[in-house]
């Protein structure tokens, strides 16, 4: 079937050219701006052909990058033309890490985007485990450190840090089941020398805040937790590191004197063992004042003491001990101290300790809830 020429509109009776869905006599098929025939690539606007050159300097196109003219070739991205340098120099996307082109599928953080293999190998969080990367949902522990959650896994029982080698510098375990990490083992109180010292720091800060007498030559002894929970009578889930007894001298039915002794679980980290320190010296302290406080009262004022440490050292290892004491379930300990706490920043220590002095069991509940 013969067809007309686009250009002249005369019947084509021999060659011709399809070009975009037009039919031209080779000789018809002309640059729309020098009317010369069209012979190699072109470029077109509408239903105009024209030269390269000719395009280019009727539309005078410039790199949307330096801005300087086209020549007969470039390259075009979301709609703005570049010279192939400026694109690959300042347009391309290229990885972060390798600094190379990034063609089909990549991934991007707020630093950057990387090629897939980048990523996972030097910018992915690791499995403080495996070391291998972490892809979807991985689990932390209060230290933040990163794990698959397919691991088994085992955490201090001092300070809560998932144990491995890269995390907690390896761990011991002690005959009573507990597992220590190495980080606190270095700070590890240990023997009868290392208490006079912690028994001065912690009389210290308790003497700051108003308490008038602490017996700072109480003798200080260690015991596995088997032990310490058969002296309080308690299951081994009963989270507790320490124990007070406090014996009464009589003579004709009057007290004449006090002996108070202290039991510490070993193996408690410098910050622990003097938070714990300071609960029992809180329990003697009641003990030398004849206060027989409730149990959720007595262990919730111990345990202002044991926060009292923690707050003067500002460090990772303090928040991590208050965010248990503020979030232990058991109702003595736990709620004791939450009731408390709430009271002790309604009236600050002075007043809360005038408060236990006066304690008068019928008005203790209305006094100090």
């Amino acid at each position: 079937m013969l067809k007309n020429c686009h250009k002249c509109k005369k019947r084509i009776a021999n060659k011709s050219i399809l070009v975009q869905g037009y039919t031209f006599h080779p000789e018809c098929f002309l640059c729309s701006e020098c009317k010369k025939i069209i012979k190699t690539s072109f470029n077109t606007k509408g239903a105009d052909f024209f030269h390269q050159d000719c395009y280019q300097k009727k539309f005078r196109l410039y790199c949307s990058k330096c801005r300087k003219a086209l020549e007969n070739e470039w390259v075009e991205s979301k709609g703005l033309k570049y010279h192939q340098s400026c694109f690959e120099n300042s347009v391309q996307l290229k990885c972060s890490i390798c600094e190379k082109a990034l063609v089909g599928e990549y991934t991007f953080d707020q630093s950057g985007n990387y090629h897939l293999e980048c990523y996972k190998s030097f910018k992915a969080p690791k499995c403080a485990i495996c070391s291998e990367a972490l892809e979807g949902e991985y689990l932390l522990d209060p230290w933040e450190n990163k794990f698959h959650k397919n691991h088994s896994t085992d955490f201090c029982h001092c300070c809560s840090r998932l144990i491995s080698l890269l995390t907690s510098k390896g761990h011991r375990v002690y005959n009573d089941g507990r597992k220590i990490c190495g980080i606190c083992q270095e700070s590890e109180i240990l023997n009868q020398h290392q208490t006079v010292p912690a028994k001065l720091r912690v009389i210290e800060v308790l003497k700051k805040v108003g308490f008038d007498h602490v017996p700072g030559f109480i003798k200080v002894d260690f015991a596995d937790k088997i032990t310490i929970n058969k002296l309080l009578g308690t299951s081994m889930t009963n989270n507790t590191h320490g124990y007070t007894k406090t014996i009464f001298k009589r003579e004709n039915g009057r007290v004449t004197g006090k002996e108070h002794s202290i039991t510490m679980l070993t193996g408690l980290p410098k910050l622990q063992f003097d938070s714990v320190l300071a609960h029992e010296l809180l329990h003697v302290w009641l003990n030398e004042k004849n206060l027989d406080l409730p149990d959720e009262q007595t262990e919730g004022f111990c345990n202002l003491g044991a926060a009292l440490i923690c707050e003067q050292e500002q460090s990772d290892f303090s928040r991590i001990l208050l965010k248990k004491l503020a979030e232990d379930p058991d109702k003595v300990y736990g709620d004791g101290y939450r009731k408390m706490k709430k009271r002790l920043e309604e009236i600050g220590w002075p007043e809360l300790i005038r408060e236990v002095l006066n304690y008068k069991p019928k008005l203790v509940n209305k006094v100090l809830e």
